[in-house]
């Protein structure tokens, strides 16, 4: 091998050497916490404004049912505590009858 050869066998090298380099750093900088959180933040938002779109057109297409709807779920997290509100009110209405 001559010395021309082996001098452009270095500098092939370390163009290598530089390109792994780069690859490298810029592997380091697409997975490090800060890009990959803000990745996934960015995902999560975009899920919601299409998660809010697409519910935004159900109600448009069926105003009725989409009411329906809600008060169904309104009566389902609010049971508890409006037969709570009930029991109370009956409870104090039979004491002002038995003091009179």
């Amino acid at each position: 091998m001559s010395d021309q050869d082996l001098a452009a066998a270095k500098r092939d090298a370390e163009a290598a050497k530089a390109r792994l380099l780069g690859t490298a750093h810029e592997l380091q900088e697409r997975l490090s916490a800060r890009n990959l959180a803000e990745t996934a933040w960015d995902a999560v938002r975009d899920g919601g404004q299409a998660a809010a779109q697409g519910a935004a057109r159900a109600v448009r297409a069926r105003p009725v049912a989409a009411a329906a709807a809600a008060a169904g779920l309104v009566a389902l997290v609010a049971a508890r505590p409006i037969t709570a509100l009930v029991g109370y009110f009956r409870n104090n209405d039979d004491t002002d009858g038995d003091e009179r």
